[in-house]
This record gives C-alpha cells, sequence and structure tokens, in this order.
C-alpha cells in the first residue's frame, strides 16, 4: 500500500508539534553538548541533507532526488538497519524509493546514535512529506523511528502519538511488522511511566507476535524491554534469561549488543551477582563508545565497583561520567547520576557532590516526567540494591553468567573516558 504525500496531515502525523527548522534543530542538539559543541565530521552533510529535504515546496512535484542520492551515497555506512531484514535493492521506480527511505532511516539512525536527537527527526519528517509517494510500510518504520526519538527527547505524548500512528497504519496494511513496533513503543512510554504491569502487557504481546511471524531482531527487543520489567519485578532469573535472548537475537551487531549487556549486567547487579555484573558492564564498554551506551554502562560499572570496594575505579568512573554528563539522553544522564550519587556512598564518600548528583538526577527526572527516578522510593532503592544478598539462580542461568564473564574476557573495558578526564 502507498501513501500519498497529500494525505499526510501535519507533517505526516495527526495531533503533533511542528517539525522544527535543520538549523533550529542542530542548534537545540548542539546547545545539549557542552563539551564539543559539534558531533563530528559528518556535521555538515547531515545538515545539507536536512536542508535539502526540508526545502521543499508543496507544489513541487519532486526534490532533485539526484543531490539526495549523491549525498547519501557519501553518508551511509555499508550496514543493515539491526531491526529491518536485508533485501535485494530492485530496479523499479518503487523499489529506488524504498532503498532511498532505508538509507535514509540509516542516516537518521547513526544521528540519533550520537546525539542529534532533533536534527534526526528533521530528517524523517521532511522525507515522508518531501517524496510524492512513500509505501505504508516505509511511512510506518519512520513513524516508529520517530517515536523512539520523541521519547529519548522526554516527549512522551508527541512518542505515543507516533507509535500509535504507527499502529493504526499497520493494521491498515496488514503489516504485523508495524504493529509489534508500535507495541513495543508502547511497552517502553509505560516503563517510563512507572507502569510495569503495562509494560510486561505489552511485551507479552509482542514477544507472542515475534515468535509467530519469526521476526528475530524486533523479538530481541521485546525481550530487551521485557528484561527491564522482570528486573524491577525481582523476578533475576527471568530478567536474564529475557536479557540472554536479547543479546543473542543481536547478531553481532555490537550497538545492539551494547543496550542488551547493560541491562543484562544491571540485572545481575541487583540479583547480587557483582563481579559478573561488573564483567557485563565492561563488556558492553568494550562494544561501542556512543554515549547512549557510555552513561548507562558507566553508571552501572561505578555501582558495581562499590560493591566490589573498589573506591579508586568508583572516583575514576564517575569523573568520566561528570565529563560526558551533557551528551546523553536527559533519561541515560538522570539514571548515571543517580548511580554515582549512591556508589560514592558505598564507599564513604559523604562529600556535596554526592547530594549535587542526586538534585540534578531529581530535576531531570522533574522536568521530563521519568516518574520511575523521580520517586523518592526510588532515589532510596537505587542507593541500596548494590547491598543486598545474591539470588538464587538454575544451571542455566549460571550458565549465562559464564558467558557473560567470558564476553568481558575477551573484549577488555574499553576506557573511553580517559581522554575526557585527562587520567
Amino acid at each position: 500500500m502507498l501513501v500519498q504525500r497529500s494525505q499526510l496531515p501535519n507533517n505526516g502525523f495527526a495531533d503533533t508539534p511542528p517539525v522544527l527548522r535543520a538549523a533550529d534543530a542542530y542548534r537545540a542538539d548542539v546547545a545539549s553538548r557542552s563539551l564539543t559543541g559539534q558531533f563530528g565530521p559528518p556535521d555538515g552533510q547531515w545538515i545539507a541533507l536536512a536542508n535539502m529535504l526540508s526545502h521543499v515546496d508543496s507544489s513541487m512535484d519532486a526534490l532533485p532526488w539526484t543531490l539526495v542520492d549523491e549525498l547519501l551515497d557519501a553518508l551511509t555506512p555499508l550496514r543493515q538497519l539491526h531491526l529491518e531484514p536485508p533485501e535485494p535493492v530492485g530496479a523499479t521506480a518503487a523499489d529506488i524509493v524504498h532503498e532511498r527511505g532505508r538509507r535514509i532511516r540509516l542516516v537518521a539512525e547513526e544521528m540519533e546514535n550520537a546525539g542529534a536527537l532533533e536534527l534526526a527527526d528533521v530528517v524523517l519528517a521532511s522525507y515522508c512529506m518531501a517524496e510524492p509517494v512513500v509505501a505504508s510500510l516505509d511511512q510506518g518504520r519512520c513513524l516508529a523511528q520517530r517515536g523512539r526519538l520523541r521519547w529519548k527527547l522526554g516527549d512522551a505524548v508527541a512518542s505515543h502519538t507516533r507509535y500509535r500512528e504507527t499502529e493504526r497504519i499497520g493494521k491498515r496494511c496488514g503489516s504485523d511488522e508495524l504493529v509489534m513496533r508500535a507495541w513495543i513503543g508502547y511497552a517502553v512510554l509505560a516503563r517510563l511511566r512507572g507502569n510495569y504491569p503495562d509494560c510486561r502487557r505489552w511485551t507479552e504481546r509482542a514477544i507472542r507476535m515475534g515468535e509467530r511471524r519469526a521476526f528475530k531482531a524486533l523479538t530481541g527487543l521485546a525481550h530487551h524491554v521485557a528484561m527491564v520489567s522482570a528486573a524491577v519485578a525481582r523476578d533475576f532469573g527471568a530478567a536474564v534469561v529475557h536479557g540472554w535472548t536479547a543479546f543473542l537475537a543481536a547478531d553481532g551487531d555490537p550497538a545492539v549488543e551494547g543496550d542488551a549487556l547493560v541491562n543484562l549486567a544491571q540485572a545481575m547487579l541487583d540479583a547480587g551477582h557483582t563481579e559478573t555484573a561488573r564483567a557485563g558492564f565492561a563488556a558492553s564498554l568494550s562494544r561501542s563508545t556512543a554515549s547512549r551506551h557510555l552513561l548507562p554502562a558507566l553508571g552501572g560499572y561505578a555501582l558495581a565497583c562499590a560493591r566490589m570496594r573498589d573506591a579508586d575505579e568508583v572516583h575514576h568512573t564517575v569523573a568520566m561520567v561528570l565529563a560526558l554528563e551533557e551528551t546523553g539522553s536527559p533519561y541515560a544522564t538522570a539514571c548515571a547520576h543517580l548511580e554515582c550519587a549512591s556508589a560514592l556512598r558505598s564507599v564513604g564518600d559523604q562529600s556535596p557532590r554526592v547530594a549535587a548528583l542526586c538534585a540534578r538526577a531529581a530535576a531531570i527526572a522533574e522536568q521530563y516526567g521519568f516518574h520511575e527516578i523521580v520517586a523518592g522510593s526510588e532515589v532510596q532503592e537505587r542507593a541500596q540494591r548494590v547491598l543486598r544478598s545474591t539470588s538464587d539462580f538454575t544451571d542455566r542461568q549460571h550458565e549465562m553468567c559464564l558467558a557473560i564473564e567470558a564476553l568481558a574476557s575477551a573484549h577488555p573495558l574499553m576506557d573511553a573516558g580517559n581522554m575526557l578526564v585527562g587520567r
């Protein structure tokens, strides 16, 4: 099924705020990076792509797509989007449009991983408006990707709207993939609200659909979200199984493996398996230096070091987090600050920076509506987790622990923060 550009109200999405201009989006993203003020060599090309796509008059039949395609040739890494199956590139006009959309989503994902969330949103929205005819599957994939960008920016309302529209398109065109993407999005939003029963309900539905339709990557993502929900419910055995399933579904993609290992290590830490947790955080840090991986991994690594009474490593890790704090998403920054405060307390540090870390985390959580963080009980919960006894695991779960420790042995800790803190 195809969607005509004229059928896409309000930049393609109902009840959502207007899309920023490319320059405004870039300035907003850069403002969040007080350390460097830029993202890297592709910045100019990213802005050029966003401008090409956003400066199209509604009376035009098409953009000069040749220029767009040439820029995409320079920008697109030689890899697939993890959540999309590999597809042969055909020669028909529809095939060319489909491949162009895939490459634009890939560039937007690279922007997202670097922290340029607003600019990625502009690129995706502008593409869907600029392309005269967009396949429903491509439209839905863009919507789901934009939903993820909005919750990372703290806009849960716009995120839910985009996931709802993704589900609507999926049901209309018979795409279980799009419906499943929406359900996983609903689960993430429920988790951010602290509604863990709702989170479990959506992940269970998504896992059943993914297993039935053999959507391996999406099923892995659903297991990833389910792992967090199980850990909060203190069902650490289930959390480990969900997490290891998510890791295996990554198929060697470093970014996806890094995400899975961070939360899997957190579940191990909460369960009292501290050495395995520390190994898991270290293995995650070895896979990616993107801020979205670094902050969660470093926060958890600090907690694990505190449990092992390694005060020097705790203080070094906290310094790395503070050096990186302006490069991460609001949620990752708030969590890392709380974890660092807990780690410092655990090694006997009662300095003013402990209170400052907690205050900063609470302010971010209050601003963006992260209820699972802002609640005082959650702050105390995080502070006490590292002191709890070890949960019993089955033989299979112990085998998973050994496998995680082996990963850290094969991939030593990449101390990416050293350059920033001058150690």
